[in-house]
């Protein structure tokens, strides 16, 4: 597996369309697929959006994305947020997810004060303490789609 950091643009043109759909049907099938690639791409230029792509034989397979920007409360700190990351079912073996989690991270590490992920199922939890990190709040939704 290759990983890549990529522009979003790039990361449509490799299939992120599709494989975000496989991902949103896992996660959470009864919510709609329409994301706003208007948006992503504007974050992009203007620099707030870091992606990568991990590849296999030239296909996508995986991917990450953070939002990277100061805190609005202390502008002083910037934050890395995670938006998305996922890795097609099959390739979910080894050390796939950790490696392509990791790249990006380590690379989030030189930009941010600050790193935030979202654990979607508490079976992540060792995963995300093994990349260094450790349960900081929980989340509360209140929702009638999620």
């Amino acid at each position: 597996m290759i990983i890549n950091k990529l522009s979003f643009d790039e990361l449509l043109k490799a299939g992120f369309d599709e494989l975000s759909k496989v991902h949103n049907q896992e996660l959470n099938p009864t919510v709609a697929h329409n994301p706003n690639y208007a948006q992503y791409l504007k974050m992009d230029e203007l620099g707030i959006l870091h992606c990568w792509g991990a590849f296999d034989g030239g296909v996508l397979v995986g991917y990450v994305i953070f939002f990277v920007m100061p805190h609005l409360h202390h502008q002083h700190l910037i934050n890395a947020h995670e938006d998305l990351y996922f890795l097609r079912t099959d390739k979910r073996q080894g050390w796939n997810g950790y490696k392509l989690l990791k790249t990006a991270i380590d690379e989030m590490s030189e930009l941010a004060d600050n790193i935030f992920l979202t654990i979607p199922r508490p079976s992540y939890q060792h995963l995300f303490e093994r990349l260094g990190f450790r349960p900081y709040e929980q989340v509360f939704v209140k929702s009638d789609v999620i």
